[in-house]
């Protein structure tokens, strides 16, 4: 009999018979100690199993879908990085380039004034001597002996009657002054074009010589602008030396002040009646101490005058260090948020792998878990399938 034997009228529960556990006994895995390891046992333990693995697969695929929109939020943040990243690569670039540009540009300038002011280059003055002499020199066809031959040709003609025949004696003549006079015609248009060159020549050089004149201004302002502080940095120098040495002075004489007054109330104290003499002692030193201090605020002023004026010219010399310095700091600052953003996309990069790493860990736990479930409820199919054979 399957379970206890409820017909013993000893009420004691008997053992299980050895075929207990089959599909249909109720008791089994019940109050007997024998029925432990019964059908209904196992499959509680294996249903009991199959759902404490089915909540931790539940809450590895919770924490999956988590990190799956961790990452999908990482994702988007690492391109945005990365297009934040590239949008300053390009400005930086772009700038540095348009620096190099403006560099490259003013060495050629400098390059091109050095090489303008320093080179071996034809004054004005020896152009207009060339063009000169050129105008000047002897050509073979004389233009005056043209114009004479012309007019002996026309006196002639008008003197004779014959024309055919004086134009026939006179036609290698005439030929001979219209050659003449194409070519005069054809020399003056050459030097007339030598002419107009030269004066272009002229123009340029001028042009040029002002252009010259106009750098070598601005280079001798520029060398007298610096001679000039260097003698007010002299300047300033030397009157802060003198300063001192007034103003060291100024004290010594204060001091000495300071004694002979002591010295006269002393003497006024033993002898009244020279109180009109310590009188005009003491307005001389009174005056004596005004104008020391007058001399020394006339030496602040001029001190303060010389510092104003050098502050000036440093300020006008700075102009341009500034514009390159704010330049450079924009370059840096461009360079130091490139640096930021490839940074901040490397360690997203991080984040995004360390969360793969852990998602590849989860899904192999998971299929692990998966595995042992399926082995159980094989398991519990099989003993299912030998239970129902179990006859009661």
């Amino acid at each position: 009999m399957c379970g206890p034997n409820k017909d013993d009228s000893s009420g004691d529960p008997q053992e299980c018979h050895s075929v207990c556990g089959g599909a249909g006994c109720g008791s089994c895995g019940g109050k007997s100690v024998s029925c432990e390891n019964g059908a209904v046992g196992k499959a509680q333990a294996g249903l009991d199993l199959a759902e404490v693995f089915a909540n931790q697969i539940l809450n590895k695929l919770r924490r999956a879908e988590l990190q799956n929109r961790e990452m999908s939020n990482a994702k988007q943040k690492t391109e945005e990085a990365n297009e934040a990243a590239l949008d300053a690569h390009e400005t930086a670039s772009n700038l540095k380039s348009k620096f190099e540009e403006v560099v490259g540009k003013l060495s050629q300038m400098n390059k091109d004034l050095n090489d303008f002011i320093g080179g071996d280059r034809a004054t004005p003055n020896e152009i207009l001597t060339v063009v000169n002499e050129t105008l000047q020199m002897e050509m073979g066809l004389d233009p005056g002996k043209i114009e004479s031959l012309a007019k002996q040709i026309n006196s002639t003609n008008d003197s004779l009657t014959n024309v055919t025949a004086i134009l026939d004696d006179t036609k290698h003549d005439r030929e001979a002054a219209d050659k003449l006079k194409n070519e005069s015609d054809r020399a003056k248009k050459e030097a007339e074009s030598v002419l107009e060159k030269a004066q272009k020549v002229v123009e340029g050089l001028n042009a040029s010589k002002v252009a010259q004149d106009k750098a070598e201004e601005k280079i001798k302002t520029a060398k007298a602008d610096i001679e000039e502080i260097n003698k007010l940095l002299s300047q300033v120098v030397s009157e802060t030396t003198d300063a001192d040495s007034k103003v060291n002075g100024t004290k010594s004489e204060i001091e000495n002040i300071k004694s002979l007054l002591k010295a006269l109330q002393t003497t006024v104290l033993q002898n009244k009646h020279g109180a009109d003499t310590v009188k005009k002692e003491a307005d001389d030193i009174s005056n004596q101490v005004n104008n020391t201090y007058s001399k020394a605020e006339d030496l602040k002023g001029q001190y303060n005058k010389v510092r104003q004026t050098i502050s000036s010219r440093e300020r006008v010399s700075d102009q341009s260090k500034s514009r390159a310095q704010r330049l450079l700091e924009s370059a840096r600052r461009l360079s130091v948020r490139t640096k930021t953003k490839q940074n901040e996309l490397q360690e997203v990069n991080g984040a995004y792998n360390q969360q793969e790493s852990k998602l590849n860990e989860l899904e192999t736990t998971i299929n692990e878990l998966t595995s042992i479930i399926e082995n159980h409820i094989t398991y519990i199919e099989e003993k299912d399938r030998a239970y129902r054979g179990c006859e009661v």
